[in-house]
């Protein structure tokens, strides 16, 4: 991936929708009919949402804007959040 000027390079997922050929990113995530969550990893065991596509957001039936920035532990129950965190530590 090309990083360009201004931008991190450990702002990997960031870069990738600020760049200026995100619409063509944007275009295959919105399109997709699976789930789709793109997360941060703030430490070993805490998760921070980025992005969700529409598929996620229609199946949750909430706005993708208020899922950014927030933990998983802020939007599910906590045992579905334990589950969902065992799959990435």
């Amino acid at each position: 991936m090309k990083f360009y000027e201004g931008l991190h390079r450990d702002n990997g997922l960031q870069a990738v929708f600020q760049a200026p050929d995100r619409q063509v990113l944007s275009i295959l995530m919105e399109g997709m009919s699976d789930l789709v969550f793109l997360m941060e990893v703030i430490d070993y065991d805490t998760y921070e949402y980025l992005y969700i596509n529409h598929t996620s957001e229609q199946c949750y039936q909430l706005d993708r804007s208020n899922w950014k920035g927030k933990l998983i532990e802020d939007m599910l129950e906590p045992k579905k959040a334990l589950y969902i965190k065992s799959y990435y530590n």
